[in-house]
Protein backbone atom coordinates (compact mmCIF):
# COMPACT_ATOMS: atom_id res chain seq x y z
CA UNK A 1 0.00 0.00 0.00
CA UNK A 2 1.12 3.59 -1.42
CA UNK A 3 0.91 6.51 1.04
CA UNK A 4 -1.60 8.15 -1.18
CA UNK A 5 -3.91 4.67 -0.77
CA UNK A 6 -4.26 5.44 3.11
CA UNK A 7 -4.69 8.89 2.33
CA UNK A 8 -7.34 8.37 -0.23
CA UNK A 9 -9.30 6.40 2.64
CA UNK A 10 -9.50 9.02 5.21
CA UNK A 11 -6.26 7.87 7.08
CA UNK A 12 -3.56 10.63 8.37
CA UNK A 13 -0.14 8.58 7.07
CA UNK A 14 1.61 11.24 7.79
CA UNK A 15 0.60 11.55 11.61
CA UNK A 16 0.94 7.76 11.66
CA UNK A 17 4.00 7.26 10.56
CA UNK A 18 5.18 9.51 13.16
CA UNK A 19 3.32 7.67 15.98
CA UNK A 20 4.69 4.29 14.73
CA UNK A 21 8.45 5.70 13.94
CA UNK A 22 7.89 5.28 10.43
CA UNK A 23 7.14 1.93 10.42
CA UNK A 24 4.24 1.08 7.76
CA UNK A 25 4.36 -3.14 8.98
CA UNK A 26 3.45 -2.03 12.54
CA UNK A 27 1.06 0.16 11.46
CA UNK A 28 -0.97 -2.06 9.67
CA UNK A 29 -0.77 -4.38 12.44
CA UNK A 30 -2.62 -2.46 14.23
CA UNK A 31 -4.69 -1.08 11.70
CA UNK A 32 -5.94 -5.03 11.40
CA UNK A 33 -6.99 -4.63 14.86
CA UNK A 34 -9.70 -2.31 14.52
CA UNK A 35 -12.41 -4.79 13.34
CA UNK A 36 -12.46 -6.31 17.08
CA UNK A 37 -13.39 -2.62 18.46
CA UNK A 38 -17.00 -3.06 19.47
CA UNK A 39 -17.67 0.60 19.95
CA UNK A 40 -19.75 0.91 16.45
CA UNK A 41 -21.67 -1.76 17.29
CA UNK A 42 -22.42 -0.66 20.66
CA UNK A 43 -23.26 3.24 19.02
CA UNK A 44 -25.80 1.58 16.79
CA UNK A 45 -27.54 -0.12 19.48
CA UNK A 46 -27.36 2.56 21.49
CA UNK A 47 -29.20 5.02 19.04
CA UNK A 48 -31.99 2.59 18.09
CA UNK A 49 -32.37 2.15 21.94
CA UNK A 50 -32.37 5.78 22.40
CA UNK A 51 -30.06 6.01 25.15
CA UNK A 52 -28.18 9.17 24.91
CA UNK A 53 -25.81 8.45 27.50
CA UNK A 54 -24.37 5.02 26.40
CA UNK A 55 -24.39 6.60 22.98
CA UNK A 56 -22.00 9.26 23.98
CA UNK A 57 -19.79 6.68 25.82
CA UNK A 58 -19.67 4.64 22.73
CA UNK A 59 -19.21 7.74 20.18
CA UNK A 60 -15.92 8.98 22.90
CA UNK A 61 -14.06 5.40 22.72
CA UNK A 62 -14.80 4.76 18.84
CA UNK A 63 -13.59 9.04 18.56
CA UNK A 64 -10.48 7.86 20.69
CA UNK A 65 -10.02 4.31 18.79
CA UNK A 66 -9.94 5.88 15.30
CA UNK A 67 -8.15 8.97 16.75
CA UNK A 68 -5.38 6.79 17.79
CA UNK A 69 -5.07 4.97 14.64
CA UNK A 70 -4.65 7.96 12.81
CA UNK A 71 -8.39 7.12 10.89
CA UNK A 72 -8.89 11.38 10.65
CA UNK A 73 -12.07 11.24 8.82
CA UNK A 74 -13.88 8.48 10.86
CA UNK A 75 -12.57 10.40 13.79
CA UNK A 76 -13.44 13.61 12.91
CA UNK A 77 -17.63 12.59 12.32
CA UNK A 78 -17.10 10.36 15.74
CA UNK A 79 -15.72 13.84 17.86
CA UNK A 80 -18.53 15.53 16.04
CA UNK A 81 -21.21 13.15 17.66
CA UNK A 82 -19.46 12.92 20.75
CA UNK A 83 -20.22 16.40 21.46
CA UNK A 84 -24.05 16.32 19.99
CA UNK A 85 -24.52 13.28 22.16
CA UNK A 86 -22.60 14.95 25.17
CA UNK A 87 -24.84 17.77 25.11
CA UNK A 88 -28.10 15.63 25.35
CA UNK A 89 -29.18 15.93 21.72
CA UNK A 90 -30.18 12.54 20.67
CA UNK A 91 -31.58 13.74 17.19
CA UNK A 92 -28.75 15.96 16.28
CA UNK A 93 -26.61 12.60 16.58
CA UNK A 94 -28.79 10.57 15.12
CA UNK A 95 -28.91 13.03 12.00
CA UNK A 96 -24.99 12.20 11.77
CA UNK A 97 -25.45 8.75 11.53
CA UNK A 98 -25.13 8.02 8.04
CA UNK A 99 -21.79 10.51 7.40
CA UNK A 100 -20.15 7.98 10.18
CA UNK A 101 -21.49 4.91 9.01
CA UNK A 102 -20.06 6.06 5.51
CA UNK A 103 -16.93 6.62 7.06
CA UNK A 104 -16.97 3.31 9.07
CA UNK A 105 -17.54 1.48 6.30
CA UNK A 106 -14.69 3.04 4.16
CA UNK A 107 -12.23 2.50 6.52
CA UNK A 108 -13.89 -1.39 7.20
CA UNK A 109 -13.72 -1.78 3.26
CA UNK A 110 -9.72 -0.43 3.17
CA UNK A 111 -8.49 -2.57 5.89
CA UNK A 112 -10.31 -5.54 3.78
CA UNK A 113 -7.39 -4.78 1.71
CA UNK A 114 -5.03 -4.90 3.60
Amino acid sequence: MTREDFINNGIDYDAAMKLFMGKQEIFVKFLAKFPKDTSYSQLKDAVAAGDCDAAFKAAHTLKGVSGNLSLADLAKVASDITELFRAGDLEGGKAHMAELDGQYERVMEFLGKL
